[in-house]
Protein backbone atom coordinates (compact mmCIF):
# COMPACT_ATOMS: atom_id res chain seq x y z
CA UNK A 1 0.00 0.00 0.00
CA UNK A 2 1.50 3.41 -0.97
CA UNK A 3 1.95 6.13 1.64
CA UNK A 4 -0.47 9.02 1.09
CA UNK A 5 0.41 11.38 3.93
CA UNK A 6 3.22 11.80 6.39
CA UNK A 7 2.88 13.86 9.53
CA UNK A 8 5.91 15.12 11.41
CA UNK A 9 6.82 18.02 13.64
CA UNK A 10 9.94 20.09 14.13
CA UNK A 11 10.94 23.38 15.70
CA UNK A 12 11.54 26.18 13.22
CA UNK A 13 11.82 29.95 13.64
CA UNK A 14 8.69 31.74 12.45
CA UNK A 15 10.62 33.62 9.73
CA UNK A 16 11.77 30.36 8.13
CA UNK A 17 8.31 28.86 8.33
CA UNK A 18 6.75 31.86 6.63
CA UNK A 19 9.37 31.77 3.88
CA UNK A 20 8.55 28.09 3.27
CA UNK A 21 4.85 28.86 3.06
CA UNK A 22 5.44 31.72 0.63
CA UNK A 23 7.87 29.79 -1.62
CA UNK A 24 6.15 26.45 -1.64
CA UNK A 25 2.71 25.51 -2.79
CA UNK A 26 2.02 22.75 -0.31
CA UNK A 27 -0.84 21.96 1.95
CA UNK A 28 0.27 22.13 5.54
CA UNK A 29 -1.24 22.15 8.96
CA UNK A 30 0.33 24.33 11.63
CA UNK A 31 -0.40 23.80 15.32
CA UNK A 32 0.84 26.70 17.44
CA UNK A 33 1.49 26.30 21.14
CA UNK A 34 2.18 28.92 23.78
CA UNK A 35 4.71 28.69 26.58
CA UNK A 36 2.07 27.25 28.89
CA UNK A 37 -0.15 25.03 26.74
CA UNK A 38 -3.63 24.18 27.92
CA UNK A 39 -6.30 21.87 26.58
CA UNK A 40 -9.04 23.35 24.44
CA UNK A 41 -12.61 22.02 24.48
CA UNK A 42 -11.76 19.49 21.78
CA UNK A 43 -8.84 18.10 23.79
CA UNK A 44 -6.19 19.62 21.52
CA UNK A 45 -3.49 21.84 22.93
CA UNK A 46 -4.22 25.52 22.40
CA UNK A 47 -2.59 28.86 23.03
CA UNK A 48 -3.30 30.21 26.50
CA UNK A 49 -5.93 32.93 26.77
CA UNK A 50 -5.17 36.47 27.80
CA UNK A 51 -3.74 36.58 31.29
CA UNK A 52 -5.38 38.87 33.82
CA UNK A 53 -7.17 41.04 31.29
CA UNK A 54 -10.31 41.33 33.37
CA UNK A 55 -8.25 41.90 36.49
CA UNK A 56 -6.35 44.67 34.72
CA UNK A 57 -9.61 46.41 33.81
CA UNK A 58 -10.92 46.08 37.36
CA UNK A 59 -7.66 47.49 38.72
CA UNK A 60 -7.89 50.43 36.30
CA UNK A 61 -11.47 51.13 37.36
CA UNK A 62 -10.59 51.07 41.06
CA UNK A 63 -7.58 53.37 40.50
CA UNK A 64 -9.79 55.80 38.56
CA UNK A 65 -12.25 55.99 41.46
CA UNK A 66 -9.40 56.54 43.93
CA UNK A 67 -7.86 59.31 41.78
CA UNK A 68 -11.10 61.30 41.56
CA UNK A 69 -11.49 63.82 44.40
CA UNK A 70 -15.19 63.02 44.81
CA UNK A 71 -14.71 59.27 44.00
CA UNK A 72 -17.64 59.44 41.54
CA UNK A 73 -17.67 58.16 37.93
CA UNK A 74 -20.42 57.52 35.42
CA UNK A 75 -20.81 54.59 33.05
CA UNK A 76 -19.48 56.54 30.05
CA UNK A 77 -16.27 57.34 31.92
CA UNK A 78 -15.99 53.73 33.10
CA UNK A 79 -16.36 52.43 29.53
CA UNK A 80 -13.50 54.67 28.39
CA UNK A 81 -11.35 53.37 31.25
CA UNK A 82 -12.17 49.77 30.28
CA UNK A 83 -11.14 50.40 26.66
CA UNK A 84 -7.87 52.06 27.66
CA UNK A 85 -7.11 49.15 30.02
CA UNK A 86 -7.55 46.67 27.17
CA UNK A 87 -11.06 45.44 27.89
CA UNK A 88 -14.28 45.87 25.98
CA UNK A 89 -16.66 48.71 26.75
CA UNK A 90 -19.29 46.16 27.77
CA UNK A 91 -17.04 44.48 30.35
CA UNK A 92 -17.72 47.36 32.70
CA UNK A 93 -21.20 46.09 33.57
CA UNK A 94 -19.91 42.88 35.14
CA UNK A 95 -17.13 44.70 36.95
CA UNK A 96 -19.51 47.30 38.41
CA UNK A 97 -21.94 44.54 39.43
CA UNK A 98 -19.22 42.67 41.31
CA UNK A 99 -17.87 45.81 42.99
CA UNK A 100 -21.42 46.76 44.07
CA UNK A 101 -22.05 43.23 45.35
CA UNK A 102 -18.80 43.37 47.34
CA UNK A 103 -19.83 46.70 48.87
CA UNK A 104 -17.01 48.63 47.18
CA UNK A 105 -19.30 50.80 44.99
CA UNK A 106 -22.63 52.48 45.57
CA UNK A 107 -25.01 53.61 42.84
CA UNK A 108 -25.79 57.28 43.50
CA UNK A 109 -27.78 58.02 40.36
CA UNK A 110 -28.67 56.61 36.97
CA UNK A 111 -25.38 55.15 35.69
CA UNK A 112 -23.40 57.05 38.36
CA UNK A 113 -21.29 55.24 40.96
CA UNK A 114 -19.27 56.26 44.01
CA UNK A 115 -16.78 54.44 46.18
CA UNK A 116 -18.42 53.42 49.44
CA UNK A 117 -16.84 54.08 52.84
CA UNK A 118 -15.93 50.39 52.91
CA UNK A 119 -14.36 50.70 49.46
CA UNK A 120 -12.33 53.75 50.43
CA UNK A 121 -11.11 52.06 53.59
CA UNK A 122 -10.20 48.74 51.95
CA UNK A 123 -8.71 50.10 48.74
CA UNK A 124 -6.87 53.16 49.98
CA UNK A 125 -5.22 51.40 52.92
CA UNK A 126 -5.06 47.78 52.02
Amino acid sequence: MPIKDVTFSFKVPIEELLSLVVKGNVGMRVDAYGDQPRLAKNGQLALPGPMGKKGAVTDAVIKAFLLKDDHVLNTTQLREIALVAGGSKNSIHGIVFKLKKDGILLQVGPSVYRLSAKGLKELAHG
